[in-house]
């Protein structure tokens, strides 16, 4: 069963899941080759396993940095083909350049992206201080807000002190082997450059354990695979970071919203795959990995991302198993220490047996930052924990945990307009005005 998962989802050699002993390839770059609201124990997960004959009704409601999140979570990500109507191809067309990031930005350079600012301003503006261990290694916080949550946290720690005794020795082999003697021609190679921070050498770091020849190996296939991912297309309008073009198209395409951050300071990032009109694999793929493009910098900036899945109105349509064979890759695999938890929600019945064996696949640490929440005391417990520094979110989860599991359906726009206004939640608020535009 194992290991047809594995096969299935094409774990086999790649991030967490790759053997002890797994042969590293050689590749050549300039060859242009993710009640209580507790944490599953593995006694509760022997239990999802093993369901046990007395199975509770289904009910709905509603740390740092993860390789990969659960089976269940991935067949979430659906994304989707259909077709736009034709309300909201007309609708798009007056609002693509609305769509994109504007904040502190003079309004000469509305036009200039999804982030609205070229690589060249944001150097000069100091966003990316290859130096600045404050700003690329920020120091995480001691407590977790839950208890259950502490040994996520602690387990983050233990990783990030073994990566800063091999961080320099990382940082020369990375230099002399990926940086050294490139000539930058282009943003291609001006953003290869940046996603060789020390952020990102940290994060492959604590992927391998603080195995610097797997880590720079890891970095090595990330940045082959970033080639083939991000093509020239999704740099719209010159934007700095890749767009997905299905929502420039139909805001309702896909459900994927960067809210706000927690009390951790992670990103807080709600989705909904009956929401999302789009079902096309391919394209659920593309719209978050252009989110989180979006969110770090093009892969270059620290910070991680809180994940709630929310499975209202999951139907047949949302169960393509192509979906995990291209998401499990890419987040073990591109996106290592991304996802500081995962929050399922309403998790279906037909998904307990697939997360059972995920628990088997996956390692410990990655399955102790997947929590279902079952009831609205348990919500209410995590929401009260995690989301007190930003009431207007926390009202905005509220709402739509209680909305209707269908394209377009999110709580009322004053919830919307009161979310804080950051570079990171204004395309989410101007992707919720679209909806709401496309129903009125």
């Amino acid at each position: 069963m194992l290991a047809t998962l594995q096969r299935w989802f094409s774990l086999e050699g790649t991030g967490c899941c790759s053997p002890e002993k797994a042969e590293d390839l050689d590749i050549n770059i300039d060859g242009a080759r993710r009640t209580d609201g507790v944490f599953l124990t593995e006694e509760a997960v022997n239990d999802i396993a093993e369901p046990s004959k007395d199975v509770p009704p289904k009910t709905k409601s509603s740390m740092e940095v993860c390789e990969t999140p659960t089976t269940a979570a991935s067949s979430a990500l659906t994304a989707s083909g259909g077709s736009s109507s034709k309300s909201a191809e007309e609708c798009a067309a007056g609002e693509v350049a609305d769509f994109r990031l504007d904040a502190e930005r003079p309004d000469s350079q509305a036009e200039a992206g999804c982030l609205g600012k070229t690589l060249n301003e944001s150097d000069a503006q100091g966003a990316e201080p290859e130096d600045d261990d404050a700003r690329q290694l920020p120091e995480l916080p001691t407590k977790a807000p839950l208890p259950e949550d502490q040994v996520v946290l602690d387990g983050l720690r233990s990783r990030m002190d073994k990566g800063r005794l091999v961080l320099d020795q990382l940082q020369q082999e990375v230099t002399a082997q990926l940086i050294k003697g490139r000539t930058s021609v282009g943003d291609l190679d001006r953003r290869e450059e940046l996603f060789c921070s020390k952020s990102t050498m940290m994060r492959y770091l604590c992927m391998q354990d603080g195995n610097v020849d797997k880590a720079l190996k890891a970095m090595k296939d990330t940045l082959v695979w970033r080639r083939k991912m991000f093509k020239p297309e999704l740099f719209v309008d010159d934007s700095p970071v890749p767009c997905c073009r299905a929502c420039l198209k139909d805001p309702t395409s896909h459900c994927f919203l960067c809210l706000g951050k927690d009390v951790l300071g992670r990103y807080v990032v709600y989705s909904c795959a009956g929401r999302a009109k789009n079902k096309t694999p391919e394209d659920g793929i593309e719209h978050m990995a252009a989110e989180i493009e979006r969110l770090f910098q093009n892969s270059s900036m620290p910070g991680s991302i809180v994940w709630i899945v929310d499975f209202a109105g999951f139907g047949f349509s949302d169960c393509n198993p192509k979906t995990g064979v291209l998401a499990f890759p890419m987040f073990a695999s591109h996106y290592p220490e991304r996802f500081g938890q995962i929050v399922c929600l309403g998790l279906p019945y037909a998904f307990y047996p697939l997360y059972g064996a995920a628990s088997k696949i996956f390692d410990k640490a990655t399955m102790q930052k997947v929590v279902t929440l079952k009831g609205d005391k348990e919500w209410n417990r995590y929401a009260d924990a995690y989301w007190s520094n930003d009431p207007a979110m926390k009202a905005w989860l509220n709402a739509a945990v209680k909305c209707k599991g269908s394209p377009g359906c999110f709580p009322d726009m004053a919830l919307t307009r009161a979310l804080q206004a950051l570079p990171e939640t204004e395309l989410a608020i101007k992707t919720l005005e679209r909806c709401a535009n496309l129903s009125s």
